[in-house]
């Protein structure tokens, strides 16, 4: 699940942009994309999301919306 692949994985996600409680890794779709990529290794989730990026719009959505609620929880 989303608490194990963070637990396991933390510091590759963080890497990649994604938060812990973050849209994303909600989203069961992305969240075992992310999860089998996470089993290759730190590389193979930062291609995944690089072509997730540049190829899915709701993944980019997800993405942006969870980067900007990073943003606005730094400010408070």
């Amino acid at each position: 699940g989303v608490r194990n692949l963070w637990k396991n994985h933390a510091k590759q996600l963080q890497m990649a942009g994604y938060k812990k409680a973050g849209k994303l890794l909600k989203n069961k779709k992305y969240a075992n994309m992310i999860s089998e990529a996470a089993k290759r290794g730190p590389k193979a989730i930062q291609s995944t999301h690089y072509i997730l990026i540049n190829r899915d719009p709701e993944y980019r959505k997800l993405y942006n919306e969870d980067k900007e609620s990073g943003q606005e929880e730094e400010k408070n």
